[in-house]
């Protein structure tokens, strides 16, 4: 089955017109034509069975037949808030995967050794519709600004959510402290470690330290292996 994506489905709505990246997909590189059945998502957990009305690139135009809500939506859902890496396409690899494996939110946050303070985040939202497509995953990771870190661990999360901030001198294992079904906020730091003073200020807004294993991880592998965990400790 191939999967396209639109964002501007509105509920209810009877028709889809494509935007003109999906649209030359479907009517150059698949060479589809009017009356065939293809696939759209919205990234809100939402499959809509669609026919081409309009084959003509300028005016792609596709009639909804059947709309079809996802039954696997996330009772925990996993915020990851991870440094910027200094290659751009590590994040990006990490966001592909993550996209995969099962992401809801995910937010750069500055820290004082951060080796990046900025990013194209619109080239990162690509490359999760692209993972979202490949994998038929019904639910597009929300990809938040570019945050700093005070304000970061300051904000008001819901009462039931897990905060966890990962580094090597965490007092136990990630895999240990993730209790299921409840919505879960994991903090990645830098290729050159968390600010001691960032540590002290994650504690006093209640965030539990918490360690990956013994090897020191990059960036990136940390992110995925935290996101990766938690979707084991909920499977």
């Amino acid at each position: 089955m191939h999967l396209f994506f639109s964002e501007d489905i509105a509920p209810g709505s009877l028709w889809i017109e494509p935007g003109q990246e999906e649209a030359r997909h479907l009517l150059r590189t698949l060479r589809l034509k009017k009356g065939d059945v293809v696939y759209f998502t919205d990234g809100k957990g939402f499959l809509y069975t669609c026919e081409i009305f309009d084959d003509n690139l300028k005016s792609c135009k596709l009639k909804i037949t059947a709309t079809k809500e996802s039954s696997h939506k996330k009772t925990y859902p996993v915020h990851i808030a991870c440094a910027l890496t200094k290659n751009p396409a590590r994040i990006e690899f990490f966001m592909e995967k993550a996209t995969e494996i099962g992401i809801d939110i995910f937010t750069p946050v500055i820290y004082k050794h951060s080796e990046r303070i900025k990013f194209n985040t619109e080239r990162l939202k690509k490359v999760a519709v692209s993972a979202l497509k490949q994998s038929q995953n019904l639910f597009l990771p929300a990809i938040g600004n570019i945050t700093a870190f005070n304000e970061f661990v300051n904000q008001d999360f819901p009462a039931s959510t897990q905060k966890f901030l990962c580094h090597q001198e965490g007092a136990s294992h990630l895999q240990q402290l993730v209790q299921p079904d409840k919505p879960v906020v994991v903090m990645i730091g830098p290729e050159g470690d968390f600010d001691k003073k960032e540590i002290a200020l994650a504690k006093k807004a209640s965030f539990q330290t918490a360690h990956l294993g013994s090897h020191r991880l990059r960036t990136e592998t940390a992110a995925l292996l935290a996101c990766s965990i938690i979707n084991l400790c909920n499977a």
